[in-house]
Parts: C-alpha cells; structure tokens; sequence
C-alpha cells in the first residue's frame, strides 16, 4: 500500500492529471482457495489500479481508503485483464503504462533451507511488457527495481523516478500531513530551482515610459531615431512630433488612463500617434485597419476612447462610428502646438496601452498593461540583450499584438533606430 501511494502520487504529479492509472500484479492465491498453496501453476495476474490523490486529504487516512481499495480488489483478482479492458471500452488498448510488481515470497530463504538438490548461482532475466514495471523486494529491506523499455525512457529518466519515489516514500512518516504538502522535489533540486529562479533585479526606477524616452532625446537629439522607406527622423524631430500632438490630445481631455484608440496603417503617423498618446498621459489602443470593422467598432465602444486618430484615406470606412470623433493624423493642425514635451500627472501604476484579445468566448476582451511592467520588460531586455547607438530594430508585427510594443520602444530607450517594415 506505502509503494502504491507513493508511485500515485509520482503519477499525479509528473502527470498533471487528477486521476491515475497503474497496474499491480496479484497472487491470486487468496486463503480461502483450498491448497492454494500445494497448487501448482501460474495464478498471478494483473489488475488496475485508479487513484485520484485529494491534496488537503491526511495521508494516513488516504492510505487506509487505498489499504481498502486493494482488500476489495481481491474479490476480482482472477478476472482477465482483457474483459477488464473490454467494460472499460479500451478493447485493445493498454490501460495502464507502467506496473507494480510484488514479490514477497522469500525465496533466497526457501532456497538456503531446503535441503537435497540446490542450484546456485540464481540469475533472473526478465523482459517488461509496458513501458516501465517496478519491482518491488518486501523483506528486511525495501528493494524497488526499475525495469523499462529503452524506446521510452532515458536511464536519466529512470533514475529520476526512483529518486523522487523514494524521497515520497521518506516522507511518509507522518501520517497527518496533508497529500499536497509532499514534494517531489529533491533539497537538491528544490536548491537549483531556488537559484534559476533567482532573477529579481532592481533597474532604474522611472515614473513612466514617456519620462524614460525624453532622458534618450536629450542624450542623443540629432541621432537616428525611426526610419519609414525614404523618410528619417533624429530623436529630437520625432519628439517634437509626438509633443505638439500630446499637447493637442491634451486638449481634447486625454489623461491618465484614458485609453485613445489609433486606427493607422504602418507610416510615420503612426509612431508619432502611439508615442503622443502616451506622452500626453493616456493609454494607446491599437485598431489595426486589416481586421474586420464589426469587431473594431465593438472594441472602440467597449474602450469608451473619447476619439479616434486614423489616417485620411480610412476615414470613410470608419462613417459608421456614430459619436466618437474621428481625427486624420495628416489633417490636424499642429504646428501652434508647443515641441516641449508636456505636463502629465501620471507614475509606474498608470495605463500605457490597452490591447485587445479574443479570449475562450470569441469576443474582444480589453487587457491594460501598465507603466512599471513594461519599462520592466524593457530594461530586461537592455540589460540581457542590449541595444546600442548605431543599432537598427525592425517593426515587423502588427500593432495590435503584444510583441509590437518592444519592438516600438525598445530602440527609443537605448539610441537605436526603429525600422518600420
């Protein structure tokens, strides 16, 4: 019962299933058979075994249900496998793949008392059916071997297995413990993990994205800053682009975590629209024009943006969107607008962007991603692949999808240029 325990709970664990399956030989040999014992022939047969370990259920009291489950097995002990196989609606098919072998008739005794003929050496050569069968010695000591098929398993595996078996097996002296709190896991392992998972580091700390990029503008105003076909910006020019329109944005109520939907095609209007919104306090949001206009409408309504910044010639398929203004980046008048970047009340917890997904329904769910776990991600990246001066990053992917974001801002926080494709 101790070995099926622990081999259950190995199973629910590297499984990830709540229940699991096992085979376990029986005698089939019960006291009642008369001279079960005088009879010669092969009565040993294998039964499964399904377990569903609950995670807050006391293991001495879990163990005792499986002590039962096996009593109550034995009234099925001769039936054959394959009608097992046959209710279960597996004809054919293994329910198991791995098998519990007991072996607890002491033979090396019944060999050293008998008397008369003797055979010494004893050698056993055993093949395994399924793809991993334990074998399990019950004497003054707990002996458990491995055997398994080599087209399934590395040796490497196999001794990971007996390893973590065993460390279950240790943990079984207290018996009110809860399943749950029993850990596969090595003081070893449980070490490695500990220190490949230490990767907590302190970056420098920014109130926002728009606060980062001006430190770039100012270090480096007349580098290359975006690159679209036979147009170029420094740092300096695309900056006073993105401020005129944060300060015009500023005007039409943009603020903090007010999200500002962009329906642009790939352009100049485009970076200087994402980049103004931001720098204006707001939360961009990312039409992208190639998607259906149903499910863009039912996006810019559930947002509740205040306005729409497009291009010109997407105007009219946007003629539809009744009550939400409609701007043309092209068209605005900004050359009154101040080139200094404005004043805005925001920090880390602020929206930066807010994108769409699908989800499990099908319908456009709203996620908002803030200031603090993007220049995270960002400073992650200097920091593990660092971007330099001189440096070109493509924008390849749509806007509307997450991996545009570094792709976008990456670049502008370490004096690369963003190269739109």
């Amino acid at each position: 019962t101790l070995v099926q325990g622990a081999w259950s709970l190995l199973l629910q664990r590297y499984s990830g299933q709540a229940t699991v399956a096992f085979g376990a030989t029986v005698a089939g040999r019960p006291a009642q058979l008369v001279d079960a014992e005088r009879t010669l022939g092969l009565f040993i047969n294998t039964l499964p075994v399904i377990q569903t370990p609950p995670a807050q259920q006391p293991l001495g009291d879990w163990l005792r249900q499986l002590q039962a489950f096996n009593s109550a097995l034995r009234e099925h002990e001769h039936t054959p496998l394959f009608e097992i196989q046959g209710w279960a609606g597996q004809g054919g098919q293994a329910l198991f793949d791995t098998l519990l072998v007991f072996e607890n008739y002491p033979v090396e005794q019944a060999l050293g008392e008998a008397s008369g003929l003797a055979f010494s050496p004893l050698q056993r050569h055993e093949t395994t059916h399924y793809p991993l069968t334990l074998v399990i010695h019950a004497g003054a000591q707990l002996q458990i071997e491995f055997s398994y098929r080599r087209d399934a398993f590395a040796e490497a595996d196999v001794v990971r297995f007996s390893e973590h078996l065993g460390g279950l097996l240790q943990q079984f002296e207290d018996s009110a413990r809860p399943l749950a709190s029993l850990t596969l896991l090595s003081p070893g392992e449980t070490r490695q993990i500990q220190t490949w998972n230490a990767t907590a580091n302190r970056y420098p700390e920014h109130p926002h994205l728009a606060a980062m990029i001006g430190e770039q503008v100012r270090a480096t105003p007349d580098a290359l800053a975006l690159v679209y076909g036979d147009m170029q910006l420094s740092y300096g020019e695309l900056d006073a682009r993105a401020n005129q329109l944060a300060h015009w944005l500023q005007t039409q109520g943009v603020g903090p975590d007010v999200p500002v939907a962009v329906c642009a095609e790939r352009s100049v209007e485009l970076v200087v629209a994402l980049l103004g919104v931001i720098k204006a306090g707001g939360a961009y949001l990312p039409l992208d024009p190639d998607h259906p206009r149903e499910r863009l409408q039912g996006m810019l309504t559930d947002s509740g943006s205040p306005l729409l910044l497009t291009q010109a010639h997407l105007l009219d398929s946007w003629s539809g969107a009744a009550g939400v203004p409609m701007h043309a980046l092209e068209n605005l008048a900004l050359a009154t607008q101040p080139q200094t970047a404005p004043k805005v009340d925001i920090g880390p917890e602020n929206l930066v962007y807010c994108l769409y997904t699908s989800g499990s329904t099908g319908k456009p769910k709203a996620v908002g991603n803030r200031h603090a776990g993007l220049l995270n991600r960002l400073q992650w990246m200097q920091a593990e692949y660092g971007l330099n001066p001189g440096d070109r990053v493509l924008q390849k992917t749509p806007y509307s999808f997450d991996v545009s974001v570094w792709e976008f801002f990456w670049p502008l926080l370490s004096g690369a240029a963003l190269v739109m494709a």
